[in-house]
């Protein structure tokens, strides 16, 4: 086990793996002050943090950082693997920092982290954006409708799909880029996750209160947004022979209400949440 410090991390890796850790010191606290910036909080009030490289997980949990890193083939693979990584989580903290909890539509607590690392990393990397993938995906007429995945349970449990991720990205993004972060947050602290007691998942009165219409409604919007952009014809060309499901199985069971993953039985047993219960998305 290794273990450095930066300015806002305290880093303990335990993957063996070979880095400049001067360098990677500066990558994750140029991170934080960009990461900040997008998500408008001020990054000097940002408490040191812990990091952990390993070999199993990626998470941020209880204020704590976990990024997954796997046999790097070069040295710039593993800088590049741990900037998207640690972007994605640290949006988390910041989301929660802003919002004062992470229990908000699935949508946008994956979407806007997707947006702003997963989707920006690849995006300099490859010159297309998620837009441009979901541009694809929408022409091939493979679009996973937004009504079946804005459901925790299911987002996480078909999350397997790749298109789940990019399509949350670039979302959450059309969102942000004509609504600006600030009434998205407005938004999001306005939700009220649905509990036992009341499993109503009230995100369409919320949309038309905050944008205006509800959730197919902006779902519609974004895929005109799509429709608008310039075609992409190598991404086009790559995805021409590929065949999406109609349907995605459940790879993975998910509670309702709080999303912990498990498998055995009906009750959740981080937030002991009776899963027989069914969840009403209100009109």
């Amino acid at each position: 086990m290794s273990e450095f410090q930066s300015k806002f991390f305290r880093v303990s890796d335990s993957t063996g793996f070979d880095y400049n850790s001067a360098e990677v010191k500066k990558l994750l606290d140029r991170i934080l002050v960009e990461q900040a910036q997008f998500i408008r909080v001020d990054s000097a009030g940002f408490k040191k943090t812990d990091v952990f490289f390993n070999k199993e997980t990626s998470s941020a949990a209880d204020g704590k950082i976990f990024l997954w890193l796997k046999p790097p083939a070069t040295a710039d693979v593993l800088l590049e693997e741990i900037e998207l990584l640690h972007r994605h989580e640290l949006t988390h903290i910041l989301i929660q920092m802003r919002c004062g909890t992470e229990f908000l539509p699935v949508i946008f607590w994956e979407g806007i982290p997707i947006h702003f690392a997963d989707n920006f990393v690849r995006t300099r990397l490859s010159g297309n954006s998620y837009h441009d993938y979901c541009r694809v995906f929408l022409d091939k007429k493979c679009l996973i409708p937004m009504e079946l995945i804005q459901l925790g349970h299911n987002y996480y449990g078909m999350r397997q799909d790749f298109r789940i991720d990019i399509q949350a990205g670039s979302f959450a993004g059309f969102m942000i880029e004509k609504h600006g972060i600030d009434k998205i947050v407005d938004f999001l602290r306005d939700f009220q996750p649905p509990v036992p007691e009341k499993p109503v998942l009230s995100i369409n009165p919320l949309c038309r209160k905050f944008f205006g219409m509800d959730f197919k409604g902006l779902e519609s919007e974004w895929n005109n947004y799509l429709l608008a952009l310039p075609e992409r014809a190598q991404l086009r060309d790559k995805f021409a022979g590929k065949n999406f499901p109609s349907e995605i199985p459940l790879a993975h069971k998910h509670c309702r209400f709080c999303y912990h993953p498990f498998e055995e039985g009906e009750i959740c047993p981080a937030c002991k949440a009776d899963n027989r219960i069914e969840l009403i998305v209100e009109s």
